[in-house]
C-alpha cells in the first residue's frame, strides 16, 4: 500500500489545513504501554534545501494530523512539541499536557471518577470508560501522567488485569490489554493476499532471566529501632527449581502483612521475558494486543505475547518494532504464614537507642530533590550499583538505606533526609550510586533513594525538603526512651513551658498559639525558627511552607519539642513534652487548656489531630 498515510499540518494562525506528506520522511509514531501519550516524528527539509519549503515554517504549537487512506482512520492527532534546526520535528497527542501537576484526594471512588478529575485538572478530556472498581489515592504536586498510572496500577491489582491510558479523538480512554490471543494481518501490497503479521520477524533480540526473580516475600515493619518481620509468603516450586530469592516489603500494618507479602510475590515470581522484533505492520499494532507467535522464523520467540510498545515505521513498507512481555500466569501458588519476628534491632538508620540514648548528626544542611529507583532493567543502571555492587543483596536485603547523590557528593558517605513530611524523615541514607539526572540545580541537591520495586517508587514519585551532608556526629543521653529529649533548645523550651502549669495566662483572647510564641521568645529562639502567632493556622502555613510540617498519617514519629496542630473539628497548638517508646502516644503541655498551661496524653490517630510542627532546632 505506498503512499497510504498522509500528513496535514495547520499553523496556528491557519483556517486551512495544507497537505505534507511528499515533504515528510522518517515517519515514525511510537506508542508505549507505560505512557498516556503517542509521540510522532518526521524531518522535512529547511529553507532553501527546498525551494518549495521556504514559506512552510512549521512551528512548535502547530497542529499535524496522520490519515490512514486506506482506511480512512486518524492514526495521530496532536500539536509540534518540538523543532530542530536541522528540520527534525516531534509531535505529540493531548497526552503531552499530563505532565502538569495536580493535586487529588479521593477515598473509595470509582477508577474512572478518579481518572476524571485527574484529567480536569490537568486541562485535558476524559473519554468517559467505565471503570467502576474503587480505588483510593492520595497525589500531592505529582504529574498528571503518574498519578493515571499509579490509579492504574491500583485497578489492576483488584482486577487482575492489565490497562493502557492513550488518547483517541483527544479524549482520554483506558484499554484493557487482551485476554486471547489474535491474528493480526498486514497488507502489503493490494495484489498480494494479506498475511499474518508474526510470520516474518527481523531485529530479534532478548532475553529469559531469573535477575529479578523472587522466591520467597517478607512482609516488615520498622517501630523504634526494631524491624520486624509479620508475615512471609513462599513460591515452593519457584524455590525449589530457582533456589532462595528473598524480597522484602514494608506493610502498614501486621493485620495487612499477609496479603501484602502475597501480592508482592505474585507479581515478582515471574521470569523476566523482553523480547523485541521488526516485523510488517498493521495499525492494530498496538500496546495491550495479544499475539502468538509460532517460532517460524525464530525459536526464541514462540508462544503468547502482549505488546508493550510500539513504534510504527510510517514510510512504505509499513513495518513495526514491539516489544514483547510474555503473558504472566494469573496465579502464582504462594504459601503465606504469619509471623512475629525481629530481624534486627537498631542500625546506622536508627538516629535512637533503647537505653534512651539520641545520635546527634552534624554537617551542612541543604535543599533537596527527593526521587526514588529501584532495581530493575529499565534503570539507570540495572541491578547494580555505580561501584558493581548488587542492589538487592547488598543493601535490600540487609535493611541498608541507600541512595544515589551527585557527584560533589562523596561515595560511601551519609545524608539525613529532613523536610518531606513522611516516615523518611530522619533517616541516615548512605550514598553508594551516581546518575544522568542527579545533579546539583539551582542549589538543589537531587537524591534517588533506593526501594524495592516499582510500586513503591511510584508511590513515593517526587518529595522536596532538607538533606543534612553529614560529617560528624555526636550521642545524647536522656532520662528515658519516652522523656522530654530533644535538643538542647528544646529541652530549655520545654522546661520554661513546664514552670508554667496551672497558671492562667490569658492574655485576652484564644491564646493556645500565643503561650507557644511567648515560651519561645523566652527562651531566645529566633522567629526564623518558631514564628511568632497568635493563630493555629499561623503555625501550620508557616511550617508547611518551610518544609517543617508532617500531617497526620504521613508514618513521622513525634518527637519531644514538636508544635502538635490540630485543625480538624477544633482549632489547638501545644507543645509534644513526651513520646511513648512506641512512638504511637504523647503527652503534651499546652496552654488555653480550660483556661490553664495544663498536660495531655493523646495518641497520634486522637481525631483532631492534623499533624506535627517540626522546628530546626
Amino acid at each position: 500500500m505506498v503512499d497510504q498515510y498522509r500528513v496535514s499540518w495547520k499553523a496556528d494562525s491557519a483556517k486551512q489545513w495544507t497537505r505534507i506528506t511528499e515533504f515528510c520522511s522518517a515517519l515514525k509514531l511510537k506508542l508505549d504501554a507505560d505512557s498516556a501519550y503517542s509521540e510522532l516524528t518526521f524531518t522535512y527539509p529547511r529553507g532553501k534545501a527546498d525551494p518549495n519549503l521556504e514559506d512552510l515554517g512549521i512551528e512548535v504549537a502547530d497542529k499535524i494530523v496522520v490519515w490512514n487512506t486506506a482506511t480512512n482512520t486518524k492514526i495521530f492527532d496532536g500539536c509540534v512539541t518540538k523543532v530542530d534546526f536541522s528540520g527534525a520535528v516531534t509531535c505529540k497527542d493531548q497526552g503531552f499536557y499530563l505532565k502538569n501537576p495536580i493535586y487529588l484526594k479521593a477515598t473509595k471512588k470509582r477508577t474512572d471518577t478518579v481518572l476524571k478529575s485527574i484529567c480536569s485538572k490537568a486541562g485535558v478530556t476524559y473519554g468517559g470508560t467505565k471503570l467502576a472498581t474503587k480505588i483510593t489515592v492520595s497525589f500531592s504536586q505529582k504529574s498528571a501522567s503518574d498519578c493515571i498510572q499509579e490509579a492504574l496500577e491500583m485497578l489492576e491489582e483488584k482486577t487482575n488485569r492489565r490497562y493502557w491510558a492513550h488518547f483517541v479523538d483527544k479524549k482520554l480512554i483506558v484499554s484493557v490489554f487482551q485476554t486471547a490471543a489474535h491474528t493480526i494481518e498486514a497488507h502489503r501490497n493490494p495484489d498480494w493476499n494479506p498475511f499474518d503479521c508474526t510470520t516474518a520477524l527481523t531485529n530479534i533480540s532478548g532475553s529469559v532471566s531469573m535477575e529479578d526473580y523472587v522466591s520467597l516475600v517478607y512482609a516488615v515493619t520498622t517501630e523504634s529501632s526494631k524491624t520486624k518481620a509479620y508475615a512471609k509468603a513462599k513460591y515452593n516450586d519457584g524455590y525449589s527449581k530457582y533456589g532462595k530469592l528473598v524480597e522484602y516489603v514494608t506493610t502498614d500494618s501486621k493485620s495487612e502483612a499477609a496479603s501484602t507479602a502475597r501480592k508482592v510475590l505474585v507479581a515478582d515470581a515471574q521470569l523476566s521475558r523482553d523480547f523485541k522484533c521488526t516485523m510488517y505492520a498493521s495499525d492494530d499494532i498496538v500496546p495491550g494486543v495479544r499475539l502468538k507467535f509460532d517460532g517460524g522464523e525464530s525459536a526464541d520467540i514462540k508462544g503468547e505475547f502482549w505488546v508493550t510498545a510500539a513504534e510504527h515505521d510510517l514510510t512504505y513498507p509499513h513495518t513495526v518494532s514491539v516489544t514483547l512481555e510474555r503473558t504472566k500466569a494469573d496465579y502464582v501458588k504462594a504459601t503465606v504464614s504469619s509471623m512475629n519476628s525481629t530481624l534486627f534491632v537498631s542500625d546506622s538508620t536508627s538516629s535512637t537507642s533503647s537505653s534512651g540514648t539520641t545520635t546527634v548528626y552534624t554537617g551542612k544542611t541543604v535543599s533537596a530533590l527527593y526521587t526514588a529507583y529501584y532495581p530493575g532493567p529499565g534503570i539507570e543502571g540495572g541491578y547494580k550499583d555505580c561501584m558493581g555492587n548488587n542492589l538487592k543483596t547488598t543493601y535490600l536485603n540487609k535493611g541498608v538505606l541507600a541512595c544515589a547523590a551527585p557527584k560533589s557528593v562523596k561515595l560511601k558517605s551519609k545524608i539525613q533526609v529532613k523536610g518531606t513530611g513522611t516516615s523518611k524523615d530522619g533517616k541516615v541514607y548512605l550514598v553508594v550510586d551516581r546518575g544522568g539526572a542527579i545533579t546539583v540545580k539551582n542549589g538543589v541537591y537531587h537524591f534517588d533513594l533506593l526501594m524495592s520495586n516499582k510500586s513503591q517508587a511510584n508511590s513515593w514519585g517526587k518529595r522536596t525538603g532538607k538533606a543534612l551532608l553529614i560529617t560528624g556526629s555526636k550521642t545524647v543521653t536522656s532520662s528515658s526512651s519516652s522523656s522530654s529529649g530533644g535538643s538542647a533548645t528544646a529541652q530549655k523550651v520545654l522546661a520554661y513551658a513546664k514552670s508554667q502549669m496551672g497558671k492562667n495566662l490569658n492574655p485576652g483572647f484564644a491564646w493556645c498559639a500565643w503561650f507557644v510564641s511567648r515560651c519561645c521568645r523566652q527562651c531566645g529562639v529566633p522567629t526564623s525558627v518558631v514564628p511568632s502567632n497568635n493563630a493555629v493556622s499561623g503555625f501550620l502555613s508557616w511550617a508547611k511552607s518551610h518544609g517543617r510540617y508532617h500531617p497526620k498519617g504521613s508514618g513521622y514519629v513525634p518527637q519531644p519539642g514538636d508544635i502538635f496542630i490540630e485543625k480538624n473539628k477544633k482549632s489547638h497548638t501545644g507543645f509534644v513534652y513526651k513520646v511513648s517508646s512506641n512512638g504511637k502516644s504523647y503527652t503534651t503541655i499546652e496552654g488555653n487548656a480550660s483556661n490553664r498551661v495544663r498536660s495531655h496524653s493523646r495518641t497520634t490517630s486522637y481525631s483532631c489531630l492534623s499533624g506535627f510542627f517540626h522546628p530546626d532546632w
